[in-house]
C-alpha cells in the first residue's frame, strides 16, 4: 500500500505475524523499532522490520511512504540466510527506479501474481545486504516466534508467562530473557499488544459494544481495556472508532491503521 499523508501521523507501538518493509518516496519518518533509538526514514530509503517485532513511527505532514507487508514463505530463503542474525542498521537505501517501478506494477496496475510480489521483494533484499552488516544474535528468534505464536493463538485466554513456557519447552526465566533481548519490552506488554490489534479491528469493523470487545479479547474487564488500549495506542478506545485524526489518502485505505 502506498500512502500521501496531508498531516502527520503516528502509528502507536504495535506488531505483525509477518514481515514489513517501508519505503518512504518522500518527506520523512521517524521510526522506533524494539525499544532501540529513533531513527530517521527519508526520501529513497527503506526500512526492513522483522515479524513479531514492536515498532511505532511518526511522519513529517507530506510524506509519501510505500508499506508492504509479506509472509516469509514469499522469500524463505532469506529468512534463512538471516536467522540468528541481527541488523546493526535498520535503514537503509534503496534502487528506487527498480524498486518504485515494481512497486508501481504491484500497486497501480494491481498485478499482485506471486511473481511479481516475490520480484519486488528480492529488489528491497539486494539493496538490503548492500548497505546492511548482519551480526551474530544473542539469543534464538524462534524462540520469540513460537512464544508471540502461542500468545496470538491463546490471547482471549488469562495466559501467564508459565502457560507460554512450557508450551514451548523452556524455563520461564530464559523466555524472559529472550523476549527482552528480541522485543525489548516483557511477556505483558506484548500480549497487550496482540490483544489491542484484534481489538482495533473490531472497533473499526463491526459495531460490538466496548464491553463486549473487551471480553471477546481476552481483557478481563471494559476499565483494563480502556487503560491498557490508552496506555499503547494513545487514545481511547471509544475515541479510536470515531476518530479521523489518522486519515490519510491511500491507494487500498484511507488509515494506516488498516493493516
Amino acid at each position: 500500500k502506498t500512502f500521501a499523508t496531508n498531516t502527520a501521523i503516528t502509528m502507536y507501538l504495535h506488531m505483525h505475524q509477518s514481515a514489513e518493509i517501508i519505503i518512504v518516496t518522500s518527506g520523512e519518518i521517524t521510526i522506533k523499532i524494539s525499544g532501540g533509538e529513533s531513527e530517521t526514514v527519508g526520501e529513497g530509503q527503506s526500512v526492513f522490520i522483522p515479524p513479531f517485532t514492536p515498532h511505532s513511527y511518526v511522519t513529517k505532514e507530506g510524506t509519501e511512504f510505500f508499506r508492504c507487508n509479506f509472509a516469509s514463505s514469499l522469500v524463505p530463503d532469506f529468512f534463512n540466510f538471516i536467522d540468528g542474525k541481527k541488523a546493526k542498521e535498520n535503514v537503509f537505501t534503496v534502487n528506487s527506479a527498480t524498486v518504485l517501478l515494481l512497486g508501481k506494477r504491484l500497486i497501480e496496475d494491481n498485478d499482485m501474481s506471486r511473481w511479481n510480489v516475490r520480484a519486488f521483494l528480492y529488489s528491497v533484499i539486494n539493496d538490503f545486504f548492500a548497505s546492511v552488516t548482519l551480526t551474530e544474535s544473542d539469543f534464538d528468534s524462534n524462540i520469540l516466534i513460537k512464544a508471540v505464536s502461542y500468545m496470538d493463538r491463546n490471547k482471549a485466554k488469562a495466559i501467564t508467562i508459565g502457560d507460554v513456557a512450557r508450551d514451548i519447552g523452556y524455563s520461564k526465566s530464559h523466555l524472559s530473557y529472550c523476549l527482552n533481548k528480541a522485543a525489548s519490552t516483557n511477556f505483558s506488554t506484548l500480549l497487550a499488544m496482540l490483544r489491542i490489534e484484534s481489538a482495533r479491528m473490531l472497533l473499526k469493523n463491526t459495531k460490538k459494544s466496548i464491553l463486549e470487545i473487551s471480553m471477546e479479547c481476552g481483557f478481563g474487564s471494559e476499565r483494563s481495556f480502556y487503560r491498557q488500549f490508552k496506555s499503547i495506542a494513545g487514545i481511547s478506545p471509544k475515541d479510536y472508532r470515531k476518530s479521523q485524526e489518522f486519515r490519510v489518502i491511500s491507494t487500498g485505505s484511507n488509515n494506516p491503521y488498516e493493516q
